[in-house]
């Protein structure tokens, strides 16, 4: 097989192995020695093998392109051998494996399903609108030379597993497009690629990548996505996508969206990727993942559940979005003078909250969404922020003016070691004389019982 020679045992019953691996033969040059040193040799031809005849480009349908005189038969014993200088070109639907390339192996339209072991080490070439399918436990495709799979579709289910490692980058095109990893023990891999274009148009949902229902989808080396479109999401107790070397997402047009929902999982590992114009969802069942998520322009995260570390340079923060609700942060909270953290209120005890585990440093926005005009009083508060300890930013309030009996208040941000709220404190002007700073206290609230909240 051009690797040189072989030593191989014989077992009990005189037989030997040969394992074909990626390099399968036509014919084993065979030197038997025994015991006493006497020695025999055999020529074994290997059958079972259906090698793609052309020197270069042909025809994948074309029985006389192959050495068994017909079409590769998917699923059975025989083992189709695409040899190196050879490109075996498909056009529409067809059914592989097992298969072992060297050379060149093109789909130019159709879906490909891959229902056995299958391996190239050559060039593969799939055109956009190809749909590549590993269904099934054993059923694979494993590429090890260069991959170009720009527009193309992929999915792995029920224990299937793809894994293209030579794409370096990808695009994802203008049409709805589905990597997918589905089922428990299916995994879609491109350990590879490092740059993923979403869609050149900038439609949402032109890429959708996810694990459901168990499948893992790795993307071990992707560093940044650029443009519009594309969807990343995990859904399903087991499911998991992991990017650990992100550093930037850019969605033209903010419709990019990143969730994981009902025991699913993202994962960027300890990188602290920068997000623009993605919407980010942390579900009250799903786990995100992250050293830190830097929010940028037109970055909005909200929902119910846990985010990791939150850098929010300009971007939104919404715990729950439209309901009421708490989303909460597993590590530090950092909002810069251009981010905003808007939040819902409708009474005392019916408002958002963000709960942070670590340190939190809120400065930039807080914009108050005032659902049901709720009346308060001088001593009422909302506390919106927990966290374990903080630098010291104040944050600039927004939309914080409340109907009172009295008339309308205006909150004010008060910092205490635990967290911040929206007070309404006592305001009043007096001069520096005792008396008529006392004088005036009682005028506003009647006795100091009245007063309460962190601050007061």
């Amino acid at each position: 097989d051009g690797l040189g020679a072989r030593v191989l045992p014989l077992a009990a019953d005189n037989t030997f192995t040969y394992e074909l691996a990626d390099r399968p033969v036509m014919d084993i040059a065979v030197r038997v020695t025994d015991d006493e040193g006497n020695t025999g040799s055999a020529s074994i031809a290997v059958t079972g093998v259906n090698r793609f005849l052309p020197a270069g480009a042909g025809d994948w349908y074309d029985p006389a392109n192959w050495s068994l005189g017909h079409v590769p038969v998917a699923g059975g014993a025989e083992l189709t051998w695409i040899p190196s200088g050879a490109t075996a070109r498909i056009a529409g639907d067809t059914t592989i494996g097992p298969l072992r390339a060297r050379g060149t192996v093109e789909f130019v339209a159709g879906t490909a399903s891959f229902v056995a072991d299958t391996v190239v080490a050559g060039v593969f070439r799939a055109s956009a609108g190809t749909r590549l399918q590993a269904s099934g436990g054993g059923s694979s495709l494993v590429t090890t030379g260069t991959a170009v799979i720009d527009g193309v579709a992929l999915r792995a289910a029920d224990g299937g597993r793809i894994s293209l490692g030579g794409a370096g980058a990808a695009d994802a095109g203008t049409a709805a497009r589905e990597w997918i990893a589905d089922g428990a023990g299916s995994v879609l891999e491109l350990p590879g690629l490092v740059t993923l274009r979403g869609t050149l148009g900038g439609e949402p949902g032109a890429l959708s990548i996810r694990a459901s229902s168990g499948g893992r989808l790795s993307l071990g080396k992707l560093e940044t996505v650029v443009e519009g479109g594309l969807v990343i999401d995990a859904v399903g107790t087991g499911s998991l996508v992991e990017a650990p070397t992100l550093v930037s997402w850019t969605s033209g047009g903010g419709v990019g969206t990143l969730g994981a929902t009902t025991g699913g999982s993202v994962s960027f590992g300890a990188a602290s990727p920068t997000l623009v114009g993605v919407t980010v969802t942390a579900g009250s069942a799903g786990s995100l993942a992250a050293g830190a998520l830097r929010l940028g322009d037109g970055t909005l995260l909200t929902g119910a559940g846990f985010a990791p570390s939150i850098v929010n340079l300009s971007g939104l923060v919404r715990p729950a979005g439209t309901s009421m609700g708490s989303l909460t942060i597993g590590g530090a909270f950092v909002q810069e003078a251009a981010g905003v953290l808007e939040l819902d209120i409708d009474g005392l005890d019916f408002h958002d909250r963000l709960a942070v585990s670590g340190n939190a440093s809120v400065g930039g926005t807080v914009r108050v969404v005032n659902l049901g005009n709720p009346t308060v009083s001088i001593g009422d508060s909302f506390e919106v922020v927990s966290f374990a300890a903080t630098d010291g930013a104040v944050p600039t309030l927004e939309n914080a003016t409340f109907a009172s009996a009295g008339g309308a208040l205006v909150a004010r941000p008060i910092l205490s070691g635990a967290g911040l709220a929206l007070c309404f404190p006592i305001v009043v002007a007096v001069s520096a004389d005792t008396t008529t700073v006392k004088q005036a206290l009682e005028e506003a609230v009647g006795s100091a019982s009245r007063l309460g909240g962190p601050g007061a």
